[in-house]
């Protein structure tokens, strides 16, 4: 075999190359005929056009027929789907694949092309791609096949919707004595449904140290705190409620705070006399 576009010398009478992407090979090399005709098959038929013969003196020709090539088949996609942003790196399965095949996938150029395993499977790397099934199509010099709806492209999964919550006090102010009169509840909203999950609690007071906890949503997406915890000091002043929701892999997280103001009880002071005037000798 040799390369270039000048076909080799010979000194053989009878000569006949054929040239393939610049590639030459000897096909026949025989001794001189005189008479009659000498057939060649070659294959793939999309080389017969560049077919070049050197014949030596005498009244032989030579026929070239070219056996029939078949087009690539493809039969399988691994993996079968990908995301949208393209980059999956895929093997195509099937026959007939040869050196300068191409893949498109809906028309567009997949990238990083390679023929491997004696030209039954391919490589390739797909380009991005709106969601959806779609066609591969591998096409070299024999043809092309066709791979209907093979490859799914796939949509990321949408994030976190956001979310808003509403934090509520049943009485503000209250008072210092009775701390089971206030029930807190937190409301957690979304648009895309009722959340579900995990809420943080935690009371500050003015004086002391703060206090809270984890509580677990309601089939309503709220929780109620039915009282002034009890671990926090008794005491006047204000108390800095705040509830914040965690999130999960639907619902983004979101908080809300108020101020409890905390009062001692009113009070009053009645004075009596039960005798006004009095006498200074009666001062009993």
């Amino acid at each position: 075999m040799s390369r270039g576009n000048t076909m080799p010398a010979t000194d053989t009478p009878v000569t006949a190359w054929i040239r393939h992407h610049r590639l030459w090979t000897l096909l026949l090399s025989a001794a001189l005929l005189t008479s009659g005709q000498l057939t060649l098959a070659t294959s793939p038929a999309a080389a017969a056009p560049d077919l070049s013969f050197i014949v030596g003196p005498g009244t032989a020709t030579i026929v070239v027929t070219a056996a029939p090539a078949s087009p690539p088949t493809v039969t399988a996609i691994s993996p079968n789907s990908g995301t949208t942003a393209g980059g999956t790196a895929v093997t195509l399965t099937g026959a007939g694949f040869l050196a300068g095949t191409t893949v498109t996938i809906d028309g567009v150029a997949a990238t990083s092309v390679e023929v491997v395993a004696s030209a039954t499977s391919i490589t390739a790397t797909t380009p991005t791609h709106l969601a959806g099934p779609v066609d591969v199509v591998v096409t070299n010099l024999n043809g092309s096949a066709t791979c209907t709806g093979c490859f799914m492209y796939l949509a990321p999964p949408p994030g976190p919707q956001p979310t808003t919550t509403t934090l509520t006090s049943s009485l503000n102010p209250s008072l210092v004595s009775a701390p089971e009169s206030v029930t807190f509840t937190a409301t957690v909203h979304s648009a895309s449904g009722i959340p579900a999950g995990s809420l943080r609690w935690t009371f500050t007071p003015s004086t002391g140290a703060p206090f809270g906890f984890v509580a677990i949503l309601d089939a309503t997406g709220a929780s109620v705190v039915g009282r002034i915890p009890a671990a926090l000091a008794p005491g006047a002043g204000t108390i800095l409620v705040s509830a914040e929701y965690l999130g999960d892999i639907a619902s983004g997280p979101s908080s809300d705070a108020l101020t409890q103001l905390v009062n001692r009880a009113s009070t009053t002071t009645t004075l009596t006399s039960s005798l006004n005037p009095s006498l200074v000798s009666a001062p009993e």
